[in-house]
């Protein structure tokens, strides 16, 4: 199986996708690129969010910027959950 070109697996969670060019979605024997918006829900971020983020005149290379370069918020509480704290 090669990372990006199934939507999701069985539980619903995206497989990764990187810039390299080999990855991406696979549709009509081509390669689509994601959306800004479909880049941000990949990351979690919350639709009223992303409405705001693609709304305030921010470019698409600036977004896709901006969703790559932080942390999935699931990912986050499923780490935290197993730190104790006391």
């Amino acid at each position: 199986r090669s990372p990006g070109f199934e939507r999701s697996n069985m539980s619903g969670k995206s497989y990764g996708i990187d810039t390299s060019g080999k990855d991406g979605f696979m549709m009509n024997g081509l390669i689509r690129r994601l959306t800004p918006r479909e880049a941000g829900r990949l990351q979690s971020i919350p639709e009223s969010d992303l409405d705001i983020l693609l709304s305030c005149g921010v470019s698409d290379s600036q977004l896709y910027r901006i969703f790559g370069n932080g942390w999935n918020i699931n990912v986050i509480i499923h780490i935290f959950s197993f730190i104790p704290f006391h």
